[in-house]
This record gives C-alpha cells, sequence and structure tokens, in this order.
C-alpha cells in the first residue's frame, strides 16, 4: 500500500499499532522522543493481568484482560512468567468480598481455585503465616524489556522506519494529511503523513495540541521499590477491595509497590519518606520477612486516563483504554490512543487499526493475535530482570 502512516510514541501502545498496520501492509514510520519504551512501558510492574483484580468492578475489562492474556502466553511466551499468581487472604478481610471475587472469576470463565494457609505456604514460604488462604489466579509475571526488544525485531523485519530521540517542531495540515517538521539532535526533516495516531502516553495531550486537539487527562503516579532479595517465584497481591499491595519476582530482586497519587503533571515525581513507609506496611500484610527488606532503588511511571466525571481519585478509577478521534473541523486522519494498561495493547492496536485502515479504504483484517512474535537474543543492557523462569 501506498499510504504512509506515521505513529508518535514507541512505547508498548506505540509499537503494538506499528506491528498491526505493518502486518496489514501499510508503510509505517513510527516515531519517538526519548529511547524506545523507556516511559511507563519499562516503567511498570510487568504484570500480565488475568482480569480476576478488575472481575467484580469492571466486567468488560476483566473479560478483555484474560482474552489477551492467553493471546500474548501464545504468541510471546518467551517474554511471559510460568507460575500462576497468588491473591491472598486475611482473616479479617471482608468475606463477602472474597466470595463475590471468586464468583465474579467463575462468570466470566477467569480460572481460579482457593488454596488453604497450608498450601498457600508450600507454594511460597515467606508468605504473612497469619493468612487464612489465597486464590490462585492466571495473572503472570511479563518481562517488559523483553517484549519491547522483541517488538523491535518485528518491526525491523516488516521495514518498519523507527526514528528515536526525535522531536515535532511543527504540524501542518495539508489537504490529504499531515506535513511534520521534525528535529533529531540538530537535523531537521520534513515528512508526510497521509495518517497519524498519537501514542504518546503521558504526553498525549502535549502532542494533540500540535494538532490543535485539546485532551483533558488524569495522571496517575505510581511508585515501585526495588529490594534486595527474591522472596517469590510469582505474583502475590491482596484479595482485598481496593487493595494495591503487590509483590513482583526479579532475578535476585523484587518489586514492592504501588503508591497513588493522582496530580495534574505529567512530570515523574520521586518515592518520599511516607511513600516508603506505606509500602513497607503493604509489604509486612503480605509477607513475614518484609521488615528486613533494604529498598535499593525505585522508580515512577505514569499511568494515564482520559479524565472523566465518574474517576474517584482512587484505586477504582476506570482501566479501559481509549481511541480519541476528533471530530472537529479541520482534523482529519488524526487520532489519539491510550492502552489503558500493557494487558490489553494489542487488542487496543487491532481496534485502531480497523478505524485507520478503513479511513483510509484499504481495510484487511488484523493477524496479530495469531502471529507469533519473533524471540530476540538474550543480550540486554539493564539490570532490571523479571522472573519468567
Amino acid at each position: 500500500m501506498n499510504k504512509k502512516i506515521v505513529i508518535l510514541g514507541a512505547g508498548i501502545a506505540g509499537l503494538s499499532i506499528a506491528r498491526d498496520l505493518a502486518l496489514r501492509g501499510f508503510k509505517i514510520t513510527l516515531i519517538e522522543k526519548n529511547t524506545i519504551g523507556n516511559g511507563t512501558t519499562n516503567k511498570c510492574a510487568g504484570m500480565l493481568h488475568s482480569g480476576a483484580r478488575y472481575a467484580i468492578k469492571d466486567k468488560d475489562v476483566a473479560k478483555l484482560c484474560f482474552q489477551e492474556n492467553r493471546i500474548l502466553r501464545s504468541i510471546a511466551s518467551f517474554a511471559v512468567g510460568k507460575n500462576d499468581a497468588l491473591f491472598i487472604t486475611l482473616p479479617n478481610d471482608n468475606k463477602e468480598y472474597q466470595k463475590e471475587f471468586e464468583e465474579s472469576c467463575k462468570e466470566i470463565n477467569i480460572p481460579v481455585k482457593f488454596l488453604s494457609q497450608k498450601k498457600s505456604l508450600e507454594l511460597e514460604p515467606f508468605l504473612n503465616a497469619d493468612i487464612s488462604g489465597s486464590y490462585l489466579t492466571p495473572d503472570r509475571v511479563v518481562d517488559t524489556y523483553i517484549l519491547v526488544n522483541s517488538y523491535v525485531l518485528a518491526l525491523n523485519q516488516l521495514n518498519v522506519n523507527t526514528i528515536d530521540n526525535t522531536e515535532i517542531l511543527k504540524v501542518t495540515p495539508t489537504l490529504s494529511g499531515w506535513n511534520l517538521l521534525l528535529q533529531k539532535s540538530n537535523n531537521e526533516e520534513e515528512i508526510y503523513a497521509d495518517y497519524v495516531i498519537n501514542a504518546t502516553g503521558n504526553s498525549l495531550a502535549d502532542t494533540a495540541r500540535l494538532f490543535n486537539f485539546d485532551i483533558d487527562l488524569v495522571y496517575i503516579h505510581g511508585t515501585m521499590a526495588i529490594v534486595d532479595k527474591k522472596v517469590s517465584d510469582r505474583i502475590i497481591s491482596r484479595c482485598a477491595p481496593s487493595a494495591t499491595g503487590v509483590i513482583v519476582p526479579l532475578v535476585g530482586l523484587s518489586l514492592i509497590g504501588s503508591t497513588w497519587h493522582e496530580l495534574s503533571h505529567n512530570v515523574p515525581i520521586t518515592m518520599n519518606e511516607k511513600d516508603k513507609l506505606d509500602i513497607l506496611n503493604t509489604g509486612n500484610k503480605i509477607l513475614d520477612i518484609s521488615k528486613n527488606w533494604s529498598i535499593s532503588d525505585s522508580f515512577t511511571g505514569i499511568r494515564t486516563h482520559i479524565k472523566t466525571n465518574t474517576d474517584s481519585g482512587d484505586f477504582n478509577v476506570k482501566r479501559d483504554y481509549a481511541i480519541v478521534e476528533p471530530n472537529t473541523t479541520g482534523i482529519h486522519n488524526f487520532i489519539s490512543v491510550l492502552p489503558g494498561k500493557l494487558t490489553i495493547a494489542r487488542f487496543v492496536a487491532e481496534k485502531v487499526g480497523d478505524i485507520v485502515s478503513k479511513d483510509l479504504d484499504s481495510y484487511t483484517p488484523s493477524i496479530t493475535s495469531t502471529t507469533p512474535l519473533p524471540e530476540p537474543p538474550a543480550n540486554r543492557k539493564n539490570n532490571l530482570k523479571f522472573y519468567v523462569k
């Protein structure tokens, strides 16, 4: 196809969209202002959600997570852990919530199994001995670095033009598309696009304004702490309303988190002393040894959501994806995309691909759900390695 599509942002959303459209035969240029995957994609907890966490409050999102969980385990098994997760229960936790959790998961066919205290401790010896039991769910660890490298390899194989460390200086509409003035280092270049997709994550609103379009966003800053020992072989979290505590295994280390700060800006914050205490107190409820942990580092990711009148300002904020198509006169062949979460990025990319290919009168169906991602070489520069054994 001769249609030229430019995708802005090379996080998991942009990478997924680029692959989807390239597999449909479009000519793709992917532009990233920093390094590929360096934003929220590589600053998240590395969780491939099963949907269990959302089964009570948002069944549609839960069903979608479970669907995409199975797909990613099929097409990128090398990046996904082998062990199911535990949602632990404590003696004073809400029993009615636990019952509703189990029933809701079963209603939408997410397999959950209740384990006794003894069985739970046999699986994970460092669990808090006071737990009353746990639910085994198909949430898995996903190594975001391996996944990003896999997408980069796939895009290279598909001849996608990927440009990193590049800023957009100016955007000019044409009768049929857009002219974009780019700057990389001190060099400027103008390129043409028949269609532009804004997938810039927490820079979504800033980027949209270049196209004379306004989007109201909510920025949720979540800090994960890196602690100095690996204490589990699987994701462990609490089966309780609005519980944010989670343990994620790394190779030789663990992640524990996360904090919750809903702010009006998209500049990542750093962990303060209160955050540190909150994280460790959360860990104390899940594990026996968390008081002996030493926090060696931390990082903050920003979850970006469309602002609505129903956002509650806490953990219950809606986790759905968003595809925003301007209905403003003069703005054509431009959409903005938020994947909601890494787990459903492939699905969101498929939806975007359907919209774009229909808008350009070149519709072909998506094949990403059945096309395996290539396994990347083992060499990697970062020290943060998720436990996917």
